[in-house]
């Protein structure tokens, strides 16, 4: 199960936070993978199947050893449990080792747990190693923070009237399943990804509707406000949270040309 969780995250498509379990988000991802591969449709159900039809390199170890580093403990500190305490803040980083290993390594936290057991995660230091998911492609949050200033130099220079770039992909499309809770990326007009999300919210559900990305910030602050996230209309009483991985849109925010909309997360 580890295996395919895995192959499906360094395939692009996201199985949820891995910890080697069946659930409905491996489920979700197994199937749109195959139909993009223009498998026979599987009717995967609440059991695992028996075996995995997957292009493995069985010679890849499942985990692998991590060592805490001091550029790690940069990016961890205190966050106060109140929005209006946050908003005096500097940054919003991770509160732990544990939440930044698991973001990192896309993993589920009592799964780090249970596959390092004697780890006294609270008490960590620099040197300190622990077992983690081999993936592909670990998330590192100094990549964003670089790609915030790279954008920031670039809007500058666009500012002098420099020449701009041609985007890379034309014909690339967003999907977003509402019913079923998933994001596909495809280009043109081919599956070549897809994502869990949560769209929207019980008291402002995700538009229905085509949209397009207007821009993108890395590293972005956010708005807090009340009457704005529960009735799409703003007030004078806002928090502006700073940037920071634990933010409440993340490190990525993608701006729809649709009042208060974007596509957000790590």
């Amino acid at each position: 199960m580890l295996r395919a969780q895995l192959f499906l995250d360094a395939s692009n498509y996201k199985p949820g936070a891995i910890d080697g379990r069946w659930g409905e988000f491996i489920r979700k991802a197994l199937t749109r993978y195959e139909a993009a591969q223009e498998r026979t449709a599987q009717n995967y159900g609440k059991k695992a199947p028996a075996t995995f039809d997957l292009p493995f390199d069985q010679s890849n170890p499942l985990l692998i050893s991590y060592t805490f580093s001091p550029n790690d403990q940069k990016f961890i500190g205190k966050v106060p449990g109140s929005h209006a305490e946050q908003a005096k803040t500097g940054g919003l980083p991770y509160e732990n080792f544990l939440e930044l290993v698991a973001e990192k390594f896309h993993a589920r936290r009592d799964f780090l747990r249970q596959i390092n057991p004697g780890v006294d995660w609270d008490h960590l230091q620099p040197g300190g190693q622990v077992q983690v998911p081999n993936v592909a492609a670990p998330f590192d949050v100094q990549e964003a923070i670089d790609l915030k200033n790279q954008t920031e130099q670039a809007e500058k220079a666009d500012n002098l009237k420099t020449e701009k770039t041609k985007p890379e992909n034309e014909r690339v499309a967003i999907f977003i399943d509402v019913k079923e809770k998933v994001l596909e990326l495809k280009q043109e007009n081919k599956l070549v990804g897809s994502y869990p999300i949560t769209p929207g919210s019980k008291s402002l559900p995700a538009p229905i509707g085509e949209w397009f990305v207007k821009g993108f910030s890395w590293m972005p602050t956010f708005r807090w406000d009340e009457a704005m996230l529960h009735h799409d209309e703003r007030s004078k009483d806002f928090y502006q949270l700073p940037a920071g991985p634990n933010n409440p849109v993340g490190i990525l925010w993608m701006e729809l040309n649709h009042k208060g909309s974007g596509l957000h997360g790590t």
